[in-house]
């Protein structure tokens, strides 16, 4: 668990592609005619090859600046992809979970790829696809010993994120709260954490609460001419780590709200309830960066909990919680 902030992967949270979503190859004017591919044709394909394969079919909600933008670039789908076994095992196509997610057979958040709908092998079994799973397979069978170096520049995709529209609405959504958490908020300390658009109010930066840590977010301000930001400065960094920590909090002292408590509840400690802990941080895991969580995630997450648990549940919970937004891989991002 990476507790400190690097921002990498990008959500496309309002373009609807939430995780490794691969949509049907589009041609202007709609779907592409079947026969494009022969499922029983068998090619030997390089990395290279397959990136051009399937950037027409996987690009549009993984591209630069979106959620797990694989296809940013041949060199982005060779770091992000081909070299993280979580998705690809050289040589070992059955253990490769890529495969298993465009077969429908996916053991994570998503079963399948795309999400809805048919499965990719059945798109390429119709003939949709200008590759097929075959060819796939044999292309990860290749791995052990082919060597690949893609060629172009590399492409910037560990530096975007979202905007602060963006970044709002996921804390919201994923913890549980609303606006009126915040502005209407008698918990003080937290309410300096609202967090909203001068532009909203009509009235200049600072007169209202919020504006400055939407600023801090790269949030516009018009009325005082400033633009907006989605690079990942000091300041964005700076402003994100005590933001989280906010909400999170506020999100465990809101009433009725469970949103960080799936398998827990908030008065289980270490040494009565270590075993809801634990499983209440895989579940936060799976819902927040989108993917399960190893036994070593775990571990060092509990420590972290356990680290300030000294300091009351609340305090705990507010660590694990911000310490998953602040991950490179919050599905937000």
């Amino acid at each position: 668990m990476r507790q400190v902030l690097a921002l990498g992967v990008a959500v496309a949270v309002l373009a609807g592609c939430d995780g490794l979503v691969f949509g049907p190859l589009q041609k202007p004017g709609g779907p592409v005619s079947p026969g494009i591919t022969d499922p029983g044709r068998l090619r030997t394909l390089t990395t290279a090859q397959v990136f051009e394969e399937l950037k027409g079919t996987c690009a549009g909600c993984h591209a630069d600046g979106m959620n797990k933008p694989f296809f940013a670039s041949v060199n982005a789908f060779q770091k992000l992809l081909v070299e993280d076994t979580a998705w690809v095992v050289p040589a070992k196509p059955a253990q490769s979970n890529l495969l298993a997610l465009l077969e429908g057979r996916g053991t994570g958040q998503y079963t399948q790829m795309p999400s809805t709908g048919d499965t990719f092998s059945k798109l390429a079994a119709d003939g949709h696809t200008t590759v097929n799973m075959a060819e796939l397979s044999l292309w990860i069978s290749s791995l052990e010993t082919q060597v690949t170096t893609p060629t172009g520049p590399v492409v910037d995709t560990y530096l975007k994120r979202k905007t602060a529209e963006q970044i709002l609405n996921a804390l919201y959504k994923q913890l549980g709260l609303t606006e009126s958490d915040f502005i209407n908020s008698d918990l003080d300390a937290i309410a300096d954490y609202a967090t909203r658009s001068p532009d909203d109010y009509f009235q200049k930066y600072g007169e209202k609460p919020g504006a400055a840590n939407w600023v801090a977010l790269g949030g516009p301000n018009y009325v005082e001419g400033l633009a907006r930001k989605t690079d990942v400065g000091a300041t964005f960094a700076q402003a994100l780590t005590p933001i989280s920590q906010a909400f999170c909090r506020r999100s465990i002292l809101k009433s009725g709200n469970n949103a960080l408590f799936i398998d827990a509840k908030l008065s289980d400690t270490s040494a009565t309830a270590k075993a809801s802990i634990e499983n209440n941080i895989r579940s936060l895991h799976l819902k927040m960066l989108g993917q399960p969580a190893t036994d070593d995630d775990v571990a060092e997450l509990l420590g972290l909990f356990q680290e300030v648990e000294p300091k009351g549940t609340t305090t705990a919970w507010t660590a694990v919680c911000s310490a998953l937004i602040r991950d490179p891989l919050w599905v937000f991002y």
